[in-house]
């Protein structure tokens, strides 16, 4: 996706006042581009206007390039390049384990605001712990799936590489 995309993206949620997530590169200030997953809430008084949005951005450059160095095929490793994709894949489940994490962070704060408005918006706090529970669940199964893949690796027996990316 191009920043032209989102930007057209982020007029829509505006427009139709609904929530705004977006994957997509930017041009940071060195002149590359990262990728990044930018989202954002509208916060409503008690008429139901938007007063202002909130919104976070989370870099997931990083993270892109470990998945796609981890989709090559790869058919030997020697110990240096195990040691470099082991390396890898830590990076790549501390970010996956790091953007819910985040999200969740960003929700709590949603919420707070959502009941100290006067009147409470419940509705909005509602669908935010529903939020909470789904990014919570994905760091969940984030951590379950790495620690499985520990246990196989003491078990020392061939893994399909394949699988373990899709899982």
């Amino acid at each position: 996706m191009t920043s032209a995309w989102s930007a057209q993206e982020w007029a829509r949620a505006r427009e139709t006042e609904t929530a705004f997530d977006s994957t997509h590169k930017v041009r940071a200030a060195d002149g590359s581009y990262r990728w990044v997953n930018a989202r954002a809430e509208p916060m409503r008084d008690e008429a139901g206007r938007i007063i202002h949005w909130y919104g976070v951005m989370f870099d997931i450059d990083d993270h892109k390039r470990a998945r796609r160095r981890c989709a090559r095929p790869r058919r030997s490793f020697p110990a240096p390049r195990r040691l470099r994709w082991s390396s890898e894949m830590a990076a790549s489940i501390a970010h996956e384990i790091s953007q819910p994490l985040g999200a969740l962070v960003a929700n709590g704060h949603a919420i707070q605001r959502w009941l100290s408005a006067e009147p409470p918006n419940l509705e909005r706090a509602r669908l935010t712990v529903e939020r909470l529970i789904r990014d919570g669940s994905a760091a969940a199964e984030v951590v379950n799936a790495s620690c499985a893949v520990q246990a196989d690796r003491l078990d020392a027996h061939p893994l399909d590489l394949n699988e373990v990316i899709r899982e």
